[in-house]
């Protein structure tokens, strides 16, 4: 079990070759990465008071994931 919270943004690259719009991208963008801090003795009943905010700027945001 972490110490912390993780959350992953997947989303969809916007970077196709000009010749072939109809192709899917080769190179996926790699999920951006935000963790909590780590908070120590907090393993029986885990609670974290962390917050995340980040602003989503893609074509089609219904193609973005987070996990």
């Amino acid at each position: 079990m972490n110490p912390y919270v993780e959350v992953e943004v997947f989303h969809a690259s916007a970077k196709r070759e000009k010749r072939n719009k109809s192709a899917l991208p080769r190179d996926l963008d790699p999920p951006r990465e935000f963790r909590t801090n780590i908070v120590r003795e907090n393993s029986f009943n885990p609670m974290f008071d962390g917050h995340f905010k980040f602003k989503v700027t893609k074509k089609q945001p219904g193609l973005v994931f987070i996990r």
